[in-house]
């Protein structure tokens, strides 16, 4: 199924592998996948859950508290499972289903990330928009690149409902869907 949206067909396959990625999580409520790359080979994967080892009924997850605090978000995992892997992130591009947090996007800068791909700040529930906007701040002040999407699901037409749609959105400083980001 074709996507809308995504100019390169190589942000749109890596979409693709994160919203799969994303998949993996036993968080009920909120599930966020991540796909780090580097000369269009994934480095790494990650996804939103609790560190290896560490137990992950669905009791820890509903109660919000203990969630909040084992949860490892997706682009941290990534970032870690390359450096598990022995992996160079310098340069590299980040796919994710969730826009990063402020303090992702502070792993990302410190990582290297040249460039992330994921979802716009308005695309996320309100209560993360505050940190969404800092992170989006910060990644431009470190100059990474920032490429937005919408998701939408459900699209009429759409063969498989239950697959993200991606189509442009949001003018403004931010770059939308592969140009480059105004300084």
């Amino acid at each position: 199924m074709p996507l809308s949206g995504l100019s390169d067909k190589w942000d749109e396959r890596f979409i693709r592998i994160a919203h799969e990625v994303a998949t993996w999580s036993k968080d009920p409520g909120t599930r966020v996948g991540a796909v780090l790359v580097s000369e269009k080979r994934i480095l790494a994967t990650g996804y939103n859950g609790f560190p290896s080892g560490i137990e992950d009924n669905l009791e820890r997850y509903l109660s919000r508290e203990v969630k909040l605090a084992y949860t490892v978000h997706a682009e941290v995992n990534a970032l870690l499972n390359a450096a598990r892997n022995g992996a160079k992130t310098e340069g590299s591009t980040l796919y994710t289903t969730f826009h990063p947090c402020v303090n992702c996007a502070a792993s990302v800068i410190q990582g290297g990330i040249a460039k992330v791909v994921c979802p716009t700040v308005e695309s996320a529930p309100e209560r993360w928009h505050d940190s969404f906007n800092r992170a989006r701040d910060l990644l431009r002040e470190a100059g990474v690149e920032t490429v937005l999407y919408v998701v939408t699901h459900d699209e009429p037409g759409s063969p498989e409902p239950d697959v993200p749609q991606m189509r442009s959105t949001l003018p403004g400083r931010t770059t939308l869907l592969g140009d480059r980001q105004a300084g």
